[in-house]
C-alpha cells in the first residue's frame, strides 16, 4: 500500500490517493476514519492512450486499484431525514 499525498487548488478537500489492493480497504479506513473522512473508489490506468502503441490501445494493461481520500465536509445540516413525524401542536 503507497499513499500519495496531493494538494491541488482548485480542490481544497482532497487529501489524497491511496494505492492498494480492494481487500486493503479496512486498513485504509483505519488510518483515515471515516467520521473525518471520505473514501472514492479511484482506478487509475497505467498507460496514456494519447501516447501509446496501437497494440497497447487494444490490449491495455491491467489498471491501478486505489481510493481517494476527501476530508469530510461538515456544514452543519442534516446528512439524514428522520423518519419521525413532527408532534402536533
Amino acid at each position: 500500500m503507497q499513499i500519495h499525498y496531493q494538494r491541488i487548488e482548485t480542490l481544497p478537500d482532497y487529501v489524497a490517493w491511496v494505492q492498494c489492493n480492494p481487500e486493503d480497504r479496512s486498513q485504509v479506513e483505519e488510518m483515515f476514519p471515516k467520521d473525518k473522512y471520505e473514501l472514492l473508489i479511484a482506478i487509475q490506468p497505467n498507460y496514456d492512450p494519447i501516447t501509446c502503441s496501437q497494440q497497447v490501445l487494444y490490449n491495455p494493461p491491467a489498471p491501478t486499484w486505489g481510493l481517494d481520500v476527501w476530508k469530510k465536509e461538515d456544514d452543519g445540516r442534516y446528512t439524514e431525514l428522520s423518519t419521525r413525524e413532527n408532534p402536533q401542536r
